[in-house]
């Protein structure tokens, strides 16, 4: 630890300083109050990002799973909710289990509202069923999805890559329906 340094000092020592550099002893003061109040969704929740930012994407999975059944215990349904499911998903699909983590972007795609995000995640997911799973058909009906949100698109507004870009997706999508 730099002595000389003033980072650290003062009263928000747990939560400045401890926390960018020492993730392990931040953790444990987490577990700690998680042990003291389970049911604190923000406790939950710094537990589950913290993890995911150490790389323990198992236990950060854990976290994430329990933060979500407190949120819905306690009926919160907000944009929260909605960013957790989309961790999830996330995390599963790099744990390697593909068959739990398109539920969650699933229920993201449920929850999400604003047509970009929503046009993003049908050409996520239609690649997804189609390269993971080998549902052609789940991945055909979300190729759809993403061809009527890209009907919308004004080739004209779009810069020249980006003009490329939406040829090039509109391509896969027509050959995923393909298949």
């Amino acid at each position: 630890i730099n002595k000389t340094s003033t980072a650290g000092k003062g009263i928000f020592v747990l939560f400045d300083y401890k926390r960018n550099t020492d993730f392990f002893s931040y953790n444990q003061l987490l577990e700690f109050a998680h042990k003291i109040d389970p049911e604190n969704i923000e406790i939950v929740k710094s537990i589950a990002d913290e993890s995911q930012m150490a790389g323990n994407k198992n236990k950060s999975l854990d976290y994430f799973l329990k933060y979500i059944e407190l949120l819905e215990k306690n009926g919160i349904l907000d944009d929260n909710l909605k960013l957790s499911f989309l961790k999830i998903a996330i995390l599963y699909s790099d744990l390697k289990r593909n068959v739990q983590s398109v539920g969650y972007y699933e229920k993201y795609l449920e929850k999400e509202s604003d047509p970009k995000k929503r046009g993003l995640i049908e050409l996520e997911l239609a690649g997804f069923y189609e390269d993971k799973l080998g549902n052609f058909e789940k991945s055909g009906k979300h190729y759809s999805n993403w061809l009527e949100y890209a009907a919308g698109i004004d080739i004209a507004s779009l810069l020249y890559n980006e003009s490329l870009e939406l040829k090039n997706e509109k391509f896969s999508a027509y050959y995923g329906l393909s298949k």
